[in-house]
């Protein structure tokens, strides 16, 4: 899963139109797995001034990957590709934007 927080600011006076820009990268949290299903989270540390910023919209954007094993390597033909670590991400399969505008900040 690949987590991005971004924040949208309405266009200023000297911009020519709105800017949309991805905050810092957010802290992943390991997968919890359990006999039913997978769960991933992220946490991101943003400062309420910010995010309480006039005009502003925030919202996050998710995507789900697979990762393989990349389609060729610099040193084939590769033994004992089994034992590899190598991998490569691919996808995205599915993206969800998750709004957060009517999020309450304590």
């Amino acid at each position: 899963m690949h987590f991005m927080l971004l924040r949208h600011r309405p266009a200023q006076d000297d911009e020519p139109s709105d800017s949309e820009t991805t905050y810092p990268d957010p802290k992943i949290i390991a997968p919890h797995c359990d006999p039913h299903c997978m769960t991933w989270s992220a946490s991101f540390g943003i400062p309420k001034s910010d995010y309480e910023t006039e005009g502003d919209s925030w919202s996050i954007f998710v995507e789900e990957v697979d990762r393989f094993r990349p389609a060729s390597y610099r040193d084939e033909p590769r033994y004992e590709a089994r034992n590899d670590t190598n991998f490569v991400d691919f996808g995205p399969r599915f993206a969800a934007r998750l709004s957060l505008d009517n999020l309450a900040v304590k």
